[in-house]
Formats: C-alpha cells, structure tokens, sequence
C-alpha cells in the first residue's frame, strides 16, 4: 500500500466514472453495481440495505474509494476523524501501519496523509458524485449531517438549513433536506414524546412540518396515536 493519496479532481473524477460506466457497466473496476432486494436489515432505530462497508483508513480517505465501495454494495462508512494536526508534522509523530493487533491478525491502518481542508473536499466530492451516480442508476443518496452549535443560542431552537454544518454544499447538492426537533430535548414540560421533522427544503415540491412520536428506548419515531392532542401531548 502507498503512503501517499492522490486526490482527483472533481471534473476527471466524474469523467472517469461516466466513462467507465457507459463503456463497461462498472465503476473504478467494480463490474456489476449492488441492487438491494426488498428485506431491510436493522440498525440504530432504522434499517438498512447491507451491514457491510469500509473501516475508518484509505477506503473512506479519498471520493474514489467511497465512491467505489457504495457501487459494490457498502452502506455502512466508518470515517476517517480529521486531525486536528496534519501534513509533516502528523507524519512526523504517527507510525505506520498504526494500529497492531495480534489477535485479530495486522490490521495495515495508516494514518491520513491528506491536510483537513482536502479531507473536507474527499467528502463533498464523494457525496456530490453519488447524487449523480444515484439518478443515474436510481438509488437514492441519504446524507446524514451534525448541527452547529446555532440554535441552543437562539430562543427558538428549532434548528434551520443554516446550522447544517458545512452547509453550502449540502444546501446546494440536496433535493430535500429533513432536520429534527424535539422540543423536551430542552425543556421536558414541552410536548414530552414528541418530535418535528422539519422539511427544510424540497426541490420539486412545498415544504412541511411532520409531527411523530419519538420512542427514545428503542430511537425510533412513529405516527401519532389517532386520538391524539397536540394541548395534551403524546
């Protein structure tokens, strides 16, 4: 394995992978592109169409390799945290391979040779090129994204596009973007059980405002009960 990472650039990169595709029906080598059947797997609250994806290392580092992995059928990335420290000096102090593990044979992990503000582009090349590959083979891309610190600032909590972090791309890219609000997250008197799943933006159509239930044992939301008031709660 080489130490050393070569991004591409966004332009190639899509040429590459619409080249391939149309002549060879693959992508980056991967012949044949992993359609899910009708069974769903469970994870976390929500399902998912196959348990298996990259580990945290070079497959989830550079656009090409996640790119390469969710054609073959991977649905489940490990990313690679960001340092804080980069380039020479995270060279510098960080063996390689940096992680031994005896038992479970040597796992080759290496650490990032890339700085934090290309690690940050792998990413949104990576996102912005599956969105394109997903209308191409129609599979949908779902996207899951932190907020900023934003709205336990404001008075109304309720969280906006804007507190999507690094949210220009994602603003720009996504078809519908969903946030979520549970407003006893902050004060428990305040609709205990319940949650807002906030449409913030939908490209073809209006925006809304879901009201479900959240079942904070299991994380999981569900329709409210028929009988239910919105003055008494869940």
């Amino acid at each position: 394995m080489s130490e050393l990472m070569t991004p591409i650039p966004f332009r190639e990169l899509m040429t590459w992978i619409t080249t391939e595709y149309r002549r060879d029906g693959a992508v980056f080598g991967v012949h044949k592109p992993y359609k899910a059947g009708m069974k769903k797997l469970p994870i976390f609250g929500e399902t998912i169409e196959t348990p298996f994806g990259p580990a945290a290392g070079p497959n989830t580092q550079l656009a090409q390799n996640i790119i390469a992995g969710y054609f073959a059928g991977a649905r489940f990335f490990e990313l690679k945290t960001v340092q804080k420290m980069d380039g020479a000096d995270l060279a510098a102090c960080i063996n390689r391979p940096c992680i031994l593990a005896e038992d479970e044979c040597y796992n080759c992990e290496w650490s990032t040779e890339l700085y934090v503000q290309q690690a940050f582009e792998e990413y949104v090349k990576a996102w912005c090129a599956l969105k394109i590959m997903a209308k191409e083979l129609n599979v949908p891309v779902v996207c899951l994204s932190q907020l900023s610190r934003g709205p336990e600032s404001r008075q109304d909590k309720r969280p906006m596009l804007s507190d999507l972090r690094e949210s220009g791309s994602i603003e720009q890219d996504a078809d519908v973007v969903l946030l979520v609000h549970r407003p006893d997250f902050y004060d428990k008197e305040d609709r205990p059980g319940e949650a807002d799943i906030i449409m913030a933006k939908h490209r073809n159509g209006p925006t809304e405002t879901f009201h479900l239930a959240f079942l904070g044992a299991y994380s999981k939301f569900k329709d409210m009960p028929q009988d239910y008031n919105s003055d008494q709660g869940v």
